[in-house]
């Protein structure tokens, strides 16, 4: 919801009647709260998160990139 009002050396004008928008979703927007859980697996992990935006007009994928600090090799994961 947006209200403008003006501001001016004799204060703060009354607001304009409130308006809806909707903005666009931002595709290059990271996920939200990613949270990492162990699991009863040797070496495994549960990785989870929030989409960047509460509602999604399309699919989209992500890309999750894993470096193993013993060996230093890296490895990537796509979905979507």
């Amino acid at each position: 919801m947006i209200d403008v009002a003006v501001v001016g050396p004799l204060g703060i004008g009354p607001m304009n009647s409130p308006k809806q928008i909707l903005t666009e979703m931002d595709p290059a927007a990271p996920p939200k709260e990613l949270r990492i859980h162990t699991t009863n697996e040797i070496l495994s992990l549960l990785l989870t998160w929030n989409a960047p935006c509460p509602v999604l007009d399309k699919a989209i994928g992500y890309k999750v990139n894993k470096l193993d600090i013993n060996t230093n090799a890296r490895h990537s994961f796509h979905s979507g």
